[in-house]
């Protein structure tokens, strides 16, 4: 029995669908804020043959019938299994997971940018693949906006066809100024194009903003321009990912030259306020990212707008004391969900700050110092 590529590189509303990988690594990587861009560097682009996907179906799918073989899916047979194959142990566990979460109906193609290959190439994957799993009912994709600018109006229409249910595209703004400062290697008019191609051939479209990415420079620009842009292209889901600037990245080489100012917290939900305030188009807003500070800003627009607007408002209302005590409870909340309890370092922290009076100068400072901490570790 052999194993198959699971794509790790994901959206989280994919996290346990069967990912299957089409490509290794990122045919662009060179946005300034991308952290996987530091391992790209090592492991170069690699296109993957129709034989070698197809190959990793078929092993997808012996795992499967071995794993049914053995009995409904349990942690116990799910124990046995990987202690027999033991070079399996990850295949073994993807299965399962989609399995138990996702009831075995969803699927992603993996690789950042699966439209760099022909229409017949994916189509022919996409039947494959929903002919050995007939349970299969969505399939998704990442999809670059400036590859899909250049694809005729048949292209995605022969994928919706075959079977592609919904692309998923990193826009993070609709400012060419911005696009350009962290060389995304697009721009406004070809997102737009790009959105509007994927959405005419009946796919739904993800779109993922980053808040923050303009820094205080471009703040409102980035606001606008990215409100604009969704406005032309009507994407089926507006997802937020607040900028978190990584070690060792471009923008963070930009950042400790000051060619880059940080926005705080505050500066960050006033910006979101602006995009919300802006949006005229029918489109659904989620804020489902751990690096997100509110998580109330979720709802079909425009019919949720005064909603949102509200929670934003209620956050914004708080005292500078108050923000602080709110996002320190956000960031041990999005801990928590996300690793299943606290770490030594922060359960550490958090009792170093607690030896500290609320009436120290330095309390606050403190404080700020592990909402940083804690936003460090969160995965976006």
């Amino acid at each position: 029995m052999n194993g198959f590529e699971i794509a790790k590189l994901r959206p989280p509303t994919e996290n346990f669908s069967l990912a299957i990988l089409t490509h290794f690594n990122c045919p662009w990587s060179k946005c300034a804020f991308c952290p996987s861009n530091l391992f790209y560097k090592l492991r170069r682009f690699k296109r993957r043959t129709l034989e070698e996907i197809k190959k990793d179906i078929d092993n997808t799918a012996i795992i499967n019938e071995y794993i049914w073989e053995k009995g409904i899916i349990s942690q116990e047979t799910l124990l046995k299994s990987v202690s027999e194959y033991p070079m399996l142990r990850e295949c073994f566990i993807h299965m399962a997971c989609w399995h138990l979460y996702s009831n075995a109906t969803t699927a992603f193609l993996g690789g950042t940018n699966p439209l760099l290959y022909h229409s017949d190439f994916l189509e022919e994957i996409l039947i494959y693949l929903r002919d050995k799993f007939p349970t299969i009912t969505r399939i998704t994709s990442y999809g670059r906006t400036i590859t899909a600018s250049k694809k005729n109006s048949r292209y995605f229409k022969q994928l919706y066809e075959s079977g592609l249910d919904r692309i998923h595209v990193g826009m993070e703004s609709g400012s060419d100024n911005v696009l350009k400062f962290v060389n995304k290697g697009v721009t406004s008019e070809k997102h737009i194009l790009g959105g509007q191609k994927i959405k005419d051939g009946e796919i739904s479209l993800c779109t993922y903003i980053m808040p923050g990415l303009g820094g205080r420079a471009w703040t409102l620009e980035h606001a606008m321009e990215t409100a604009r842009v969704i406005n032309e292209i009507e994407p089926d889901f507006v997802r937020l990912r607040t900028l978190e600037i990584f070690p060792h990245t471009p923008l963070y080489k930009k950042w400790k030259a000051g060619e880059f100012t940080e926005l705080t917290e505050q500066e960050v939900i006033e910006e979101e306020k602006i995009l919300v305030e802006n949006i005229e188009c029918k489109t659904t807003i989620t804020s489902d990212s751990a690096a997100n500070l509110l998580t109330e800003i979720w709802g079909m627009l425009p019919k949720d707008k005064k909603k949102i607007l509200r929670a934003i408002d209620n956050y914004l209302s708080l005292n500078y004391e108050e923000k602080l005590k709110f996002s320190l409870d956000r960031r041990l909340e999005a801990y928590n969900n996300q690793y299943g309890g606290l770490s030594p370092p922060i359960e550490k922290k958090l009792k170093r700050l607690s030896k500290i009076s609320e009436d120290s100068k330095n309390y606050y400072e403190e404080m700020k110092k592990l909402i940083k901490y804690i936003r460090s570790r969160l995965i976006p």
